[in-house]
């Protein structure tokens, strides 16, 4: 290997290290499912939908409010349990049983009611930020978020979508780390000025899913430093290349 081709090399291994090995920095803590313990269920027979809402130190604007409804013509139960005692403790779990389809949205705006009263003011501007997910499921679920500035006015969605299982299928023994960019975000909402934010969950019959945590991640300034050096080295080093093997 020539001495361009083996600096090459190493410049491309730094753009990498800048991905893989990004440090974030944590600004804020949507849920860490630790605190206002909840269960939200809709039993055999039962046609739904239900809700509540809790008081939540662990929680963006300290409140949580969870919704279920019926997707399908199943009758059999469908639930919500948020940090249970026990073993599954510090984690949000949503079952279906079998043949059952659902929905459920997480609200976090400062109450209680699920009315979206748009109670929060957050800054969510920085590059290379995004909502950060721990999470497992047992097959093909999808996970959007909305987030809501100007009293609801304006919003902006972004969808994470798992096509099979993800996680190891323990649903409460360590889940997967997901990360949605605020640029993979459609809409106009103002990020200087996030009032609420919405979680909806979405599967296939009989899912069940688990979430460890929900947060606002912006990387160190010193990750974006090494990511950028990784990359212009690489791009310097294809140049010269090119070059070098044009002039030969």
């Amino acid at each position: 290997m020539s001495r361009s081709s083996r600096l090459a090399a190493v410049f491309a291994a730094a753009a990498i290290a800048g991905v893989s090995g990004t440090a974030w920095s944590t600004t804020i803590i949507v849920d860490d499912f630790d605190t206002g313990p909840l269960n939200v269920l809709i039993p055999d027979g039962a046609s739904g939908p239900n809700s509540g809402g809790v008081a939540c130190a662990g929680c963006v604007g300290g409140a949580r409010h969870v919704s279920i409804m019926r997707t399908n013509a199943s009758d059999d139960a469908i639930a919500v349990r948020v940090n249970p005692a026990g073993a599954a403790a510090g984690w949000f779990l949503y079952s279906n049983e079998v043949g059952v389809d659902s929905q459920a949205t997480v609200l976090w705006d400062g109450g209680t009611d699920g009315t979206n009263d748009h109670g929060l003011s957050l800054d969510l501007t920085g590059a290379g930020g995004g909502v950060a997910v721990e999470l497992e499921s047992d097959i093909a679920v999808a996970y959007t978020f909305t987030l809501f500035s100007d009293s609801g006015a304006r919003s902006s969605t972004a969808t994470l979508t798992l096509t099979s299982a993800l996680g190891d299928g323990d649903l409460i023994n360590g889940g997967v780390l997901k990360i949605l960019t605020a640029a993979s975000f459609t809409g106009d909402v103002d990020f200087s000025n996030v009032q609420s934010i919405l979680m909806t969950i979405n599967g296939s019959p009989s899912f069940d899913t688990a979430i460890r945590f929900v947060e606002y991640r912006l990387p160190e300034p010193g990750s974006l430093g090494l990511l950028g050096l990784g990359l212009l080295g690489v791009a310097g080093f294809s140049k010269r290349r090119r070059l070098l093997t044009k002039a030969a």
